[in-house]
């Protein structure tokens, strides 16, 4: 038998063939660890609604599901040498190349990286990888002798069911992306329409408002308005010693939850500016002289100078409104300053 005539022969599960299934099980496992991960973070969230949590992470949990299905299904047809196995196989690396290609436009039109990623060109540069990857097998597929020996053309099928599987997995991207945007969507529609809410009574003297919240700044204190993101908050100062900051949210959350998610990502920022050797001095629960309920936690810092932070939220159980609050003063004044706190707490009110 000549040479020709022996490649001519080359047939069944083997060479690159093999590498391509093995690969296919590497990326089986690969998006089962990407999905467990993705899904797990999405509860890290604690500032939306837990029913908006639980409908991206079900949709998570069908897209990589439904790949790594995808998946085994080829691995299976391609082993037992079933007539779509090589429509289904390409089939895949479209699939891979397009959900690819629909996240990296999503991170385009937001402006947001996708995750993993900290920009828009590391997100662009998955296209150009999963590009390559899928180019470069689609014409192993087409053109390789074992291939075509081992599945005759003739022979080839491509079932309904099939596409209706691919189709369906492809479509879960755009819902995914499409729940994302609209509810960062609606969310900066509702801070905008809160910045910009008609107060419906007259402020009293020394009151203030951001249209979710009413509170009263104590005399003498210095009063700035900024901005987290979207969101109004205001600084209240005194003598660039004290600083009381508050700003407002809408929950639908258990309370502690929510609290607990507030303050990590206080401490987180507190953290960068202040090496934090402290003790917690003060956590309770209770109800504020307006009856709403509230969580408190008041830390000391030990250093050079010591100093008492404190975080406080305040939640309206009718509107699913909250009040935060960020407390920070010199131990050595805050038997002074802490009445401004007591009675920046006390004010708060909900619209």
């Amino acid at each position: 038998m000549t040479t020709k005539e022996s490649k001519e022969e080359i047939r069944g599960i083997g060479g690159w063939l093999s590498f391509f299934i093995f690969s296919l099980i590497a990326s089986s496992v690969l998006n089962f660890i990407l999905g467990a991960i993705d899904i797990s973070s999405i509860f890290e969230d604690k500032t939306v609604s837990l029913t908006y949590l639980y409908s991206l992470a079900f949709l998570d949990f069908l897209y990589f599901g439904g790949l790594i299905g995808f998946a085994i299904y080829t691995i299976y047809s391609l082993v037992k040498l079933k007539p779509n196995a090589i429509s289904l196989a390409k089939m895949f690396l479209i699939l891979i190349f397009l959900t690819n290609l629909i996240g990296v436009v999503f991170s385009g039109v937001s402006g947001e990286p996708l995750a993993g990623e900290t920009s828009y060109f590391d997100s662009t540069s998955i296209i150009f990888r999963s590009l390559i990857f899928s180019v470069i097998w689609f014409l192993y597929l087409t053109y390789s002798k074992r291939v075509n020996n081992t599945y005759p053309k003739e022979k080839r099928k491509s079932y309904v069911i099939d596409k209706v599987f691919f189709f369906s997995i492809l479509a879960i991207p755009f819902v995914i992306y499409l729940l994302a945007f609209v509810g960062t969507a609606y969310e900066s529609s509702l801070n905008s329409t809160i910045q910009n809410i008609e107060i419906k009574r007259t402020l009293a003297e020394n009151e203030y408002s951001d249209g979710r919240i009413f509170f009263k700044n104590p005399l003498n204190l210095e009063i700035q308005k900024d901005y987290a993101g979207v969101a109004p908050l205001y600084i209240l100062s005194k003598d660039e010693e004290m600083s009381i900051t508050l700003v407002s949210d809408l929950v639908d959350i258990d309370h502690k939850e929510y609290f607990d998610a507030f303050y990590k990502e206080a401490y987180d920022g507190l953290r960068q500016d202040y090496e934090l050797d402290y003790t917690v001095i003060e956590e309770k629960q209770n109800t504020n002289v307006n009856g709403f309920e509230y969580i408190k936690k008041s830390i000391r810092i030990d250093g050079e100078e010591i100093f008492i932070w404190t975080v406080i939220i305040i939640f309206d159980n009718n509107s699913n409104k909250i009040a935060g609050i960020g407390y920070f003063a010199p131990q050595n004044k805050n038997s002074v300053y802490s009445s401004y706190l007591d009675e920046v707490t006390n004010s708060i009110k909900f619209s």
